[in-house]
């Protein structure tokens, strides 16, 4: 009985194996080849100093859908990037419908003090910013909303990769 048993554990791990062995040209197959890589968007990045943050519309975007990036060199120099809504080169407060944005917020700005991702309140439309209720615009530097707001997203992050002095975009 154990001589059987012995048999039927080898045989399900030569075989687990065996699966495993045979997957890796598949899988290594689904990432982008070179041309691919070579034809992704790029941002050049070469002038921001640690501490640092700007916006520039993404190069994948259109103009029916215009979408910013919200790039972030912290303190220590590395980059974080985000998606924000971006119309008539403005940033606007991500909100339920990206595909309208109702909050223009040029002055969005990264507070590295403080370590968070604001819309100062004076900024928002006067009709929303004398109300006692009116949400405050902010993110952690890590895109997770800070208010209770449901309707507010968190900030959605853009997989990128840094290559000399530019940002490759949408690479995994």
């Amino acid at each position: 009985m154990k001589a059987r048993k012995l048999l039927l554990i080898s045989l399900l791990g030569m075989l687990a194996a065996g699966l495993y062995f045979i997957s890796i040209p598949f899988t290594s197959s689904l990432s982008p080849n070179a041309r691919a890589h070579a034809s992704l968007p790029r941002v050049s990045v070469a002038e921001m100093q640690p501490a640092s943050f700007k916006f520039v519309l993404d190069p994948r975007s259109t103009h029916n859908f215009p979408i910013g990036l919200l790039i972030i060199r912290n303190e220590a120099g590395s980059f974080s990037v985000m998606n924000i809504p971006f119309n008539d080169n403005t940033p606007h407060v991500p909100e339920r419908w990206w595909w309208k944005p109702l909050y223009k917020c040029p002055s969005l700005k990264v507070d590295f003090i403080n370590k968070i991702i604001t819309c100062p309140k004076g900024t928002i439309p006067d009709w929303y910013n004398g109300n006692e209720h009116a949400p405050g615009f902010e993110w952690a530097l890590n895109g997770t909303y800070q208010g209770k707001e449901s309707w507010i997203p968190n900030l959605e992050p853009v997989p990128t990769k840094m290559e000399m002095n530019n940002l490759i975009i949408g690479v995994q």
